[in-house]
């Protein structure tokens, strides 16, 4: 997926996490609509444009949270890289398996982050995180996971196999 349409669409659904659903709450949990995003790139287009777009999405969590520039990073990227490795098969338009990935995705990418907090001194300990948030948001997120996958999908096609434009598109 080209870095572009990439950085619309993390830009419109950071949007979504940031305003809308930070006021939608499950248990005090948000969904994580980025690293969904990072999930759904990687199942559909690989593990280099799901690099890509944990290399994005973590910056710009990173930017808007002000402090620890650089501690999203790292577990986006590596949750882009190990679900862009899974055979595309395992993800032929079954519903449970984006749903499943969503969950192990931000229960990993929430672990690398606050590991990380906690080695530059992060103020809360990473069980009592885990237990107030993580399992919530994952679940959150996990059940979102259809709707991102289905929009990346949907771009994606539109996008990169039929062309930008009309004389660019394959037959």
């Amino acid at each position: 997926m080209r870095a572009l349409i990439l950085s619309i669409l993390i830009s419109i659904l950071f949007v979504l996490q940031s305003s809308f659903f930070s006021h939608l709450q499950l248990f005090g949990a948000r969904p994580d609509l980025i690293l969904g995003l990072v999930v759904a790139v990687a199942i559909i287009a690989g593990p280099r444009e799901g690099i890509l777009a944990g290399l994005l999405g973590g910056f710009l969590v990173d930017l808007y949270r002000g402090t620890f520039i650089g501690l999203s990073i790292p577990g986006k990227v590596l949750t882009g890289l190990a679900v862009g490795f899974v055979p595309k098969r395992v993800y032929a338009d079954n519903l449970l398996v984006p749903i499943f990935t969503g969950l192990v995705a931000v229960i990993l990418d929430q672990f690398t982050f606050l590991f990380l907090g906690q080695s530059f001194g992060l103020g809360q300990g990473i069980w009592i995180s885990v237990r107030r948030f993580t399992f919530f948001g994952a679940g959150y997120t996990a059940l979102l996971m259809p709707f991102i996958v289905k929009l990346v999908k949907t771009l994606y096609h539109e996008f990169l196999v039929r062309g930008w434009y009309k004389e660019q598109r394959i037959s």
